[in-house]
Parts: C-alpha cells; structure tokens; sequence
C-alpha cells in the first residue's frame, strides 16, 4: 500500500503499542505502589473473593487474639491470686504448729498473725479482677472467654473456652460490690458460727477439765500418802497404828480411783461434746475468742488442733482451685499460640493469591519505561510521514 496523506497507518499502530504500553505501565505502578497484583474483583474474580474472605478472617482472628489476650490476663491474675491464697494459709498453718509444738504464752499473737492473714488472702481475691471480671467471685459459675475462631462453610464459629466452677468459688460479690468469702470454698476460714455456742464450749469443757484434773490430783496425792504409809509399816511390821494407817491410805485410793474413774468417763463426754464444737469452729470464729491465753494448755492445744485442721481442708481446696487455674492457663496459652499459627498462615496464603513480585514488578517497570521511551520515538518517526509528503509537493 501506498503512502496515504488522510491515513497515516504507522502512526495508528505506533500511537496503539504506546497506549498498550501505557497501560501496562499503569498497572506495573500500582503493583508497584500497593504490593499487590490484584487489588479489585476486576483483575482476577475468585481469587479476590477468596483473598477478601480471608482478609476477613484474618481481621475477625486479630480480634480473637486480643480477646484471648485478655482472658489469659483475667486467668493469670486469678492464679496469681490463689498462689497468694496458698502463701498466706502456709503461713498461717507455720504458726498452728510452732504453738502447738512449743506452747505459746501469748495466743493473742497468733490471732493477730492470723488476722493479719486473713486479710492478705482477702485482698488476693478482692483484686483478681481484670476487664470488668473476677473468676474467683463468679459464684461458683463459669467465665466464657474466647478461645479460636473456625469457618465451616458460609457459617463462622467463635469458640469459648469455659473458665470457672465450684473449685474457684472462693466468694460472691455483694451489693455494695465487696466480695463475700463466706460462702465460698474458703467459708472453713471466713464464715463465723451462730450465736456463742464455741463461747460455752469452751467454758464448759474448762469446767470439766479441771474438775477432772483435781480428781488426778487427789488420786496422785492419796498414792502417794500410801506409799509413805507403806514406808512406815516396812520400818515397824508390828505397829498396829502404821498398819491402820496403810489400811486407810489404801481405802482412799481406791475411793480416789473409783471417782477417777468416774470423772473419766464424764471428761470423755464432755471432750467429745467440745470436739464436736470446734469442728464447727472456724478461723474467723477463732480470732474473735477472748481469753484463750488464760486457758490450760491441754485445751489451747485443742483448739490449736482444730483450727489446724480447718486450715488444712482450706489448703487442700486451694490446691484444687489452683490446679485448675492452671489448666486453664495452660489451655489459654496453648489456644493463642494455636490462633497465632493460624493467623500467619491465613496472611501467607493472602499474598500466595495476590500479592505482587516486587522484584519482578521492578524489573517489568523499567522495560515498560523504556518501551513507553521507545514507542514515543516510534510515534515521532510515523507522525513524520506527513512531512515527507508535503516535501514532495515543494519540490
């Protein structure tokens, strides 16, 4: 075909690779600029619905993170606290058996150590609360906290880890928003008894116990008048007045036995009946007792005893309440260690889909510049065709 002055095809063709390339060059600059090599449902259909749904998930999953986050935080603190718990009754049980062991002229120090205690562990539970929650003041009732995040289908579950139960029911929170610990796990050590029924206990058995060890007294007292009886009579076999005198030291400690033994029986029953009383004792109820010092140390060891063995079941419900903190724990780092793995995954497969080569988006930018270059030159030498026509008519 011949040179045409109203078509000038090689400026056409020239003037369409550059806009080609132009547009390829647009393209290589949003990669570029983006990251990505499909960044609209235009470029590619499925695999921008399945990269936007798993963008989703990935968004819905950083969410589960900083709601695992703060589970792991509310569990940690309730550990932290039960471990405070576990201190705080050692060391109180520390000081039951130093004072049972070495006798302790002074109990009023121990209530007060006790008190002091007390008070520790009641601060523990108080402050184990962390975003609005406090799993050991639930009432026994379990805490859901977010534990992973799964898609089946078009439907998407968040799964709940349950924290909580009878085991760390150490209280109940009360209308004024203080925790009552005396209906807890831990009521051996906080709740109080009615009425003053360990008051007369103790009075009572008092009583008992001394008149019983003034029966022991009359008893060691009478043998050992018949010994020095039967001491006498040894130096004189024949006096009728030494022998009379053993005769009648003998009669009284028989007499004194018998009451002895009389009285044992009435000690046993009112010992048993004291027993039964300090069984319902608890250690608030202890710290309140007045007098304790004042009482003979065969009942102070007694009581000593008791609280020892209250304070010994509040131990082993503490070591319960803590092993399964510490499952939870456990669990909830495991779970967010899981969800994590999972997260990097998701991102990986994200840019498996769609994200750009730099490095070969780089390279493709500038061959594309430099074609854009070329093709401007080309357009420049197809646009000069007209030129020549016209030369031809000047000549």
């Amino acid at each position: 075909m011949g040179t045409s002055l109203l078509t000038n095809k090689s400026a056409m063709t020239a003037l369409q690779t550059l806009r080609n390339i132009d547009a390829n060059l647009d393209r290589s600059k949003d990669r570029v600029s983006t990251g990505l090599r499909i960044n609209n449902a235009s470029e590619n259909t499925a695999y921008w619905s399945i990269s936007s749904m798993m963008r989703h998930d990935s968004n819905t999953m950083s969410a589960i993170v900083d709601a695992i986050n703060l589970g792991k935080e509310q569990v940690g603190i309730a550990d932290t606290a039960i471990g405070l718990t576990k201190e705080a009754l050692d060391d109180i049980q520390k000081s039951m058996v130093s004072a049972r062991e070495k006798g302790s002229d002074d109990i009023s120090k121990i209530q007060d150590s006790v008190i002091g205690n007390m008070k520790n562990i009641s601060n523990a539970v108080q402050s184990a609360s962390f975003g609005g929650k406090n799993i050991l003041s639930n009432g026994g009732q379990t805490v859901g906290m977010a534990g992973g995040y799964r898609r089946e289908g078009t439907a998407v579950y968040v799964d709940m880890i349950d924290v909580g139960g009878p085991e760390l029911n150490f209280g109940v929170i009360g209308p004024d928003g203080a925790i009552d610990m005396t209906q807890g796990v831990l009521s051996g050590i906080f709740g109080t008894s009615e009425g003053d029924a360990i008051e007369k206990g103790i009075e009572t058995f008092g009583t008992a116990h001394t008149k019983f060890k003034e029966l022991e007294d009359v008893a060691v007292k009478a043998k050992t008048a018949l010994a020095k009886a039967e001491a006498v009579l040894a130096a004189n076999p024949e006096d009728e007045a030494a022998k009379n005198a053993v005769q009648e030291a003998k009669k009284a400690v028989e007499d004194a036995d018998k009451k002895v033994g009389e009285g044992k029986k009435e000690y046993d029953k009112a010992k048993g009946v004291f027993q039964s009383v300090l069984r319902g004792m608890t250690l608030a109820d202890f710290t309140g007792l007045k007098g304790l010092g004042e009482l003979h140390s065969d009942i102070q060891r007694m009581i000593l005893t008791s609280v020892q063995n209250t304070v010994r079941d509040a131990v082993n419900v503490t070591l319960t309440a803590g092993s399964k903190i510490g499952a939870a724990v456990n669990l909830v780092n495991i779970q967010l260690n899981f969800v994590k793995k999972l997260l990097d995954n998701i991102e990986v497969g994200i840019g498996a889909l769609v994200d750009a080569d730099m490095n070969a988006e780089s390279a493709k930018l500038a061959a594309l510049q430099v074609q854009q270059q070329l093709g401007i030159q080309a357009l420049s030498i197809a646009n000069q065709g007209s030129q020549n026509i016209l030369a031809l008519f000047r000549n």
